[in-house]
């Protein structure tokens, strides 16, 4: 994969940010690259949280 010069300078910049920082300059770019949604993909995500949920709360009762 090729890299610009003025992609490889923000990244060596982006690198001298504090942790915190640098996480949410990740998240952002990382959020802008997902331009779909997969309705699917959501519904099942949530079916699966919904049952670990479930499930966690069974094993608190036992």
């Amino acid at each position: 994969m090729l890299v610009t010069q003025e992609a490889n300078d923000l990244l060596k910049r982006a690198l001298e940010l504090p942790s915190e920082e640098r996480a949410s300059l990740a998240g952002s770019l990382l959020h802008s690259l997902d331009t779909t949604l997969d309705a699917s993909a959501e519904e099942a995500w949530n079916d699966e949280i919904a049952r670990r949920i479930v499930e966690s709360r069974d094993r608190k009762d036992c």
